[in-house]
């Protein structure tokens, strides 16, 4: 079986001039993961981020090649925060897994086998939410189905992407917290990366 064959989750993180953060962050996704051959990872990079491609080359895909685990980098004219959600639909294009997790860089995996308990849910048409802070009532690292975007074409029409595909799963009864948690590291919750 090839390592693509092996890919069940894709997780897209769009990510701009962070470097310590995003080492935390995607060495919790697979240091966490049971299996991690079966997580691919997208990354999204603005074109003109010298310090986020810079630590991109230097740390972070090296540490990845020695993991042997399944990446794709791509660049992008800026876009901005507020356009978030055309970073996603972009990088879903080169996923290979049955379910997305729409991810951070300050998004912090802490449960063990997290891949196992989203695996838990194949066959289902559901938006799946990890417990965040304060147990939001959004899915605010969405978790859906490819056949989400196989069906529309697209994860978003809107930069808030979690507002919007929770509403959507609300309105569909299709919305369940599964029993996995991240840990949120935004400035307004934990005081930590404060920039800009």
């Amino acid at each position: 079986m090839s390592q693509d064959q092996k890919i069940m989750i894709t997780v897209l993180l769009a990510t701009r001039g962070r470097t310590q953060a995003l080492d935390r962050s995607v060495h919790s996704l697979f240091e966490q993961a049971q299996d991690p051959s079966s997580v691919q990872l997208i990354l999204g990079f603005d074109n003109d981020d010298t310090v986020g491609l810079n630590h991109w080359q230097l740390s972070l895909k090296p540490w990845l090649d020695n993991g042997g685990h399944s990446y794709t980098a791509l660049k992008f004219n800026p876009m901005g925060y507020t356009r978030l959600h055309l970073y996603n639909n972009a990088m879903a294009k080169h996923a290979k897994g049955s379910w997305f997790v729409i991810w951070n860089d300050d998004a912090i995996m802490q449960t063990a086998s997290w891949d196992q308990t989203i695996l838990c849910h194949n066959g289902e048409f559901k938006l799946l939410a990890f417990h965040t802070h304060n147990d939001h009532p959004y899915s605010i690292f969405p978790i859906l189905p490819r056949e989400w975007y196989d069906l529309l074409g697209y994860i978003s029409p809107h930069p808030t992407q979690d507002g919007w595909l929770s509403q959507q799963a609300y309105m569909l009864d299709i919305w369940e917290r599964i029993p996995v948690w991240v840990k949120h590291d935004r400035f307004d919750l934990t005081g930590n990366n404060c920039d800009d």
